[in-house]
């Protein structure tokens, strides 16, 4: 008898197989998801330093002149300013970030030093 086809066992195998790709492959997928959103956020805070400065370089006479001394400034204030277009969101929940989140401006004798605190 010259019969064509699968038995059950070969098409049981191929299933087994092709659902631990596909679990493997899910994981793998979500690493690369969660990195992503990593490097987003990494960018977001950098992008809210980068508006302190620039309105540190327009404020410059409110900026510390002495190593004790500190200046925040407020998400609000660099978009009211126009130094953010828009509240960046949080790329982990989504939602954006808070209004109160500062960026403290610090002087140590040589050079400014910036300082992110995301509130979420």
């Amino acid at each position: 008898m010259n019969k064509k086809g699968f038995t059950l066992i070969e098409i049981l195998a191929v299933v087994v197989i092709l659902a631990m790709l596909g679990t493997i492959l899910t994981f793998v997928i979500n690493g690369y998801i969660n990195n992503s959103r990593d490097d987003l956020y990494e960018t977001q805070k950098r992008n809210i330093e980068e508006a302190a400065r620039a309105w540190g370089a327009e404020h410059i006479e409110m900026l510390p002149t002495q190593g004790s001394e500190n200046v925040e400034v407020t998400l609000e204030q660099l978009v009211r300013d126009g130094f953010l277009d828009e509240v960046p969101s949080n790329p982990r929940t989504k939602e954006p970030f808070s209004l109160e989140t500062t960026v403290v401006i610090s002087y140590d004798g040589t050079k400014f030093k910036y300082s992110v605190n995301l509130v979420e």
